[in-house]
């Protein structure tokens, strides 16, 4: 998979993995904040679920003399009777960042050089907000419920799928998967 692609001019956004140094910079501080990872949980049912193997699509923000990670959006390799799909998950946008479109952005990063580009398929369940994100780019609807966690107000989930689309080739080049 592709690493640290750093896209300019504006936020930063690249992608990491855990052990690399890139990742520490940027998860250390949210993994020792626990009012934020409250605040993940109570508005995206999300955790820092940490673990080898996972890209993260970071978009980034220079915040006091620093870089630090704005929003994000997370994909890891699994597999369902032998076949390999790509779980996408761990997306959340700091609520500092909120206005800024960093999650839209780092959610498209994602989908470009994640998920396009390992051409497989992918799952993800989301709520409201990123739903119409994910549709805009051939993600579709599978399944849905109403998640009902003690101490927070009732709302609706989806379940979404993506899978690659196989163009035709032309005469001049061969059968290939679109990655952008």
């Amino acid at each position: 998979m592709v690493r640290n692609v750093i896209v300019t001019p504006g936020p930063g956004f690249l992608l990491t993995t855990r052990g690399d140094g890139w990742y520490e910079d940027l998860f250390g501080p949210v993994r020792n904040d626990d009012a934020l990872l409250e605040q993940m949980w109570r508005d995206a049912e999300s955790e820092l679920d940490e673990e080898d193997g996972k890209v993260w699509a970071v978009a980034t923000v220079f915040h006091e003399g620093r870089w630090v990670a704005g929003a994000w959006a997370a994909a890891v390799e699994r597999e369902e009777d032998g076949e390999p799909y790509l779980l996408c998950c761990n997306s959340y946008e700091v609520p500092q960042w909120r206005g800024k479109g960093l999650y839209a952005r780092a959610f498209e990063h994602r989908q470009r050089y994640v998920v396009q580009a390992r051409g497989i398929p992918a799952r993800t369940w989301v709520f409201d907000q990123p739903r119409p994100l994910h549709e805009a780019l051939g993600w579709k609807v599978v399944d849905t419920g109403v998640s009902w966690l003690e101490g927070l107000d009732a709302h609706p989930w989806f379940e979404m799928r993506w899978t690659p689309r196989v163009t035709a080739p032309t005469r001049s080049e061969p059968a290939s998967r679109p990655v952008a």
